[in-house]
């Protein structure tokens, strides 16, 4: 379907969901999953793997991403082995995502260090990202 019909569909869905109508819809546009349903059920391998509203199935918030200023030292990337933190580097930064949990000890570790804060922001997971996290 062309990007015209996909969005005269999906305001006709919405607005049939408005008026108080159930509607069951399957579809692997997991975007237009997101936009258009306020309750979600996934199947992997033709079982049911979640059901909830997209927010309840996505994770977000539950990772973190740290920026610090710099490279980080070879001893303190060890020393955030038991994290099981994703560490990135890029321009001058480095980026480290963990469990948001994790976040305090990961800064205080950071500033024993002397190393800079850049950002911390929460990690927001796609409605496909869960999918693919279910099915996984």
């Amino acid at each position: 379907m062309d990007p015209l019909g996909r969005q005269q569909i999906r305001y006709l869905l919405i607005d049939l969901n408005s008026q108080g109508k159930t509607i069951f819809l399957s579809s692997h546009l997991l975007s237009e999953v997101e936009t258009i349903c306020d309750r979600i059920a996934v199947l992997v391998k033709g079982r049911l793997a979640a059901v909830g509203t997209p927010q309840e199935i996505k994770r977000g918030g539950e990772r973190t991403a740290i920026t610090a200023a710099g490279d980080l030292p070879s001893e303190l990337i060890v020393r955030l082995g038991y994290l099981s933190a994703d560490i990135e580097r890029s321009e001058g930064e480095t980026v480290i995502i963990v469990e948001s949990h994790q976040v305090y000890e990961l800064i205080d570790t950071l500033r024993e260090y002397n190393l800079p804060l850049v950002s911390v922001t929460p990690v927001r997971e796609t409605l496909e990202e869960a999918f693919l996290r279910l099915a996984a």
